[in-house]
């Protein structure tokens, strides 16, 4: 009887654990391109803030729309996609983009729960009010679509809530 409790605990923590496939791996958020209230580069994680992630289907369902081919990387703009600031200290946060596309995005936590979404922006600068999400010392990650008429550039960031 002593030896049963201590293996029904080691049966439930390996039961718990979440399987990772080829299809679907587990994923880790993690590493941040910092950046200051103006822009400004800090230290730069380089898998964040991109066009040409390749996403996993997980990834993908969090879209409902057709997905389209990526845009070629050749056309992809020749500066940055910059998110700031990172970390988040006040709630807001803008995103600076291309003319003539539109940006969907979705943040998400790490167990990857919808927090915000929205589709099709058309704008140059987009500013975002997070501070009522109540997000408090946590990560977050932006899974984002830029779309022209017949492609797409995807990514993410990782985003650093540090409000008080």
């Amino acid at each position: 009887m002593k030896y049963l409790i201590p293996i029904f605990f080691v049966f439930l923590l390996f039961s718990a654990c979440k399987k990772a496939t080829e299809e679907n791996p587990v994923i880790v958020f993690e590493g941040f391109t910092l950046r200051d209230i103006y822009g400004g580069l800090i230290s730069e994680d380089v898998t964040d803030w991109r066009y040409e992630d390749s996403w996993t289907s997980l990834e993908h369902s969090l879209f409902n729309d057709i997905q389209k081919p990526l845009c070629p990387v050749e056309e992809a703009p020749q500066w940055d996609l910059i998110a700031y600031p990172n970390p988040i200290t006040t709630g807001y946060m803008s995103i600076e983009l291309l003319d003539n596309t539109r940006f969907s995005y979705r943040l998400v936590d790490n167990e990857f729960n919808v927090i915000r979404a929205h589709d099709s922006i058309h704008t140059n600068i987009i500013h975002f009010a997070f501070d009522r999400l109540n997000i408090y010392n946590d990560t977050l990650r932006m899974y984002y679509k830029i779309s022209r008429d017949n492609c797409e550039w995807r990514g993410h960031g990782d985003i650093l809530f540090q409000m008080e």
